[in-house]
């Protein structure tokens, strides 16, 4: 037994229409499909996603056949939360090496000026005139380094 939409009276559930007030009753359950698939989703689902994208995506799974909206607010969430963490990733990666990079060469212009050089054009030479410059001292400093 199923109810009618319009006069809300018990019918039989192969009936197709209404006896008692003529509703189509496979018109309301069309009405119905055609709701749900024009609803929107809820922004919550799409947050939820985004700040944990394997429950979005698990969401997005099991919803994609009865709540579409949401389940496609869920998936967008997963989706937006994953390419945002990769993102992330790339960026303090290269901000990592570039700070890496710069304390390397502070430290190899260290290791120039402890030795008895000087540091110019990124390179340690002998100071002009000097007699003191520790060619043991950098190369065993710099190889610490690296």
């Amino acid at each position: 037994m199923k109810k009618c939409f319009n006069c809300h009276n018990q019918v039989e559930a192969d009936f197709n229409i209404c006896p008692y007030c003529g509703a189509d009753l496979n018109k309301e359950h069309q009405s119905l499909v055609q709701q749900n698939n024009n609803a929107k989703g809820n922004l919550g689902w799409a947050i939820l996603g985004f700040l944990i994208p394997i429950v979005g995506l698990i969401l997005f799974i099991v919803w994609n056949d009865n709540k579409k909206a949401d389940a496609k607010m869920a998936g967008i969430g997963a989706l937006s939360g994953t390419i945002g963490a990769i993102v992330i990733t790339i960026i303090i990666v290269i901000a990592t090496h570039s700070i890496n990079d710069s304390v390397k060469n502070d430290a190899i212009r260290a290791c120039c000026t402890d030795s008895g050089g000087v540091w110019k054009n990124s390179k340690c030479t002998k100071a002009p005139g000097s007699m003191d410059f520790d060619y043991d001292f950098y190369n065993d400093c710099v190889s610490y380094i690296d």
